[in-house]
């Protein structure tokens, strides 16, 4: 219900109660800052001793959003500070930790769960890149009402440069999300850098007409974030590495190559927009906003898309467990869509079932070699006691057919090894 308020407010919010409607979405957000702070300490109690030291740091990244925020109120709407160097003072600390706890999080989920050490910085490096590209356009295309060497302006250049990074980890970590509650998480914490980023567009531009956009994407973000926690809870895994999957398997290479192409179709398109003048330039403040929003769009699609197109192969792999457990086609689900899918388990229950055709015959010849040393093992062991008990043979026959109850026994025995190697 509060979701649908938010996008309520923001579509159809009238210019005249800006102020009333902003400060009213900063009210409700301080609720639910204090609602997610106690929803993340509950799923800490009850993660394993090991995710616990990993997951503390999402509990520091929620209560130093909390501090930032309750500072924000206080400033703006209790006291109404109008200057920024005053205002930035009361709360760039909670900030910068929020940001930082939230990267150090990000990155050691991304690292253990989803990427290895190497290939981590190798895909970061494509997000800085398209990154420094938007940066750049935002800022040769924004009026800067903040100018010169100053503590705001070192600020909001260094708090900016943070929250790529936070975008860009939320994302690597969106498209690898197996757990429906930590989709919803995340896809709140990008909505809300976003808004973020519009509150500093209006701050750097001295436009505060334009603040309550940012403060309702914040209040939206935040209202997500924290239902995401809730279905995290209810769904009561309380496991880290099963809220993500590697980054090779089908669903996440798919949303990767989709999420690629998208956003850098996105970023060169306002990049021309902005060389050749075909768009106002006004537009380029909120490319950030946009391009966040934009991603998440993009990627909670891909990932359904993506678990779509996983389930013929899930199917395929529990129909191959259920016939090496019964070793019969019976209780196999059959029921493709899609033809290749369908020739495919074909092909691969077949082979399963020759293999298994081959191991009976096996285990059947193996049988029939047994009973056959066992057969010829009888009589040559009868040859070598009457030769060994007869008084009526001369050495030389007792010598023969010892050495031919001799032979009859290693044949027996070369068939059994040969058998069995």
């Amino acid at each position: 219900m509060l979701f649908w308020l938010a996008l309520i407010l923001i579509v159809f919010h009238d210019k005249s109660h800006s102020a009333q409607i902003s400060k009213l979405a900063a009210t409700i957000e301080l609720v639910f800052h204090v609602l997610t702070v106690i929803a993340v300490f509950q799923i800490y109690r009850k993660l394993q001793q090991k995710d616990k030291k990993l997951f503390l740091w999402l509990c520091v990244s929620c209560t130093a959003l909390l501090v930032n925020d309750l500072s924000f109120y206080l400033v703006l709407y209790i006291s109404k500070m109008t200057q920024p160097t005053y205002f930035y003072f009361f709360f760039f600390v909670p900030f910068l930790t929020w940001l930082f706890s939230s990267i150090f999080f990000f990155s050691k989920v991304i690292i253990d769960n989803i990427l290895n050490f190497r290939n981590f910085f190798k895909v970061l490096l494509i997000f800085i890149l398209l990154d420094v590209a938007m940066i750049f356009v935002f800022s040769a295309s924004s009026h800067w009402a903040i100018r010169g060497f100053s503590l705001v302006g070192v600020y909001e250049i260094s708090s900016g440069m943070l929250q790529f990074i936070v975008f860009d980890l939320s994302i690597l970590c969106l498209m690898c999300s197996e757990s429906r509650g930590m989709l919803f998480f995340l896809t709140g914490r990008i909505i809300l850098i976003g808004g973020d980023f519009w509150i500093k567009y209006a701050f750097i531009t001295q436009v505060f007409g334009t603040l309550v956009y940012g403060e309702l994407f914040w209040f939206l973000g935040l209202v997500i974030s924290y239902f995401g926690l809730l279905m995290m809870i209810q769904g009561g895994n309380y496991q880290v590495s099963s809220w993500f999957s590697r980054s090779n398997t089908i669903k996440n290479s798919l949303v990767f190559f989709v999420f690629i192409f998208s956003i850098l179709s996105f970023t060169v398109f306002f990049i021309l927009g902005y060389v050749f003048a075909i768009i106002d330039r006004s537009i380029f403040g909120g490319l950030p906003f946009f391009a966040m929003v934009y991603s998440a769009i993009v990627v909670i699609p891909s990932v359904f898309m993506g678990k779509r197109l996983e389930i013929p192969f899930k199917k395929i792999e529990s129909n191959i467990k259920i016939f090496m457990k019964s070793k019969k086609k019976e209780g196999i689900d059959n029921q493709f869509s899609i033809d290749e899918f369908i020739y495919l388990q074909k092909i691969v229950l077949n082979a399963f079932e020759s293999i298994e055709e081959k191991d009976q015959a096996k285990r059947q010849l193996g049988g029939v070699i047994a009973q056959v040393a066992h057969d010829i093992r009888s009589p040559a062991a009868t040859i070598s006691m009457f030769a060994e008990s007869s008084t009526s043979l001369t050495d030389v026959d007792r010598r023969m057919l010892l050495d031919t109850a001799g032979r009859i026994e290693t044949i027996a025995n070369d068939l059994i090894t040969t058998y069995r190697s």
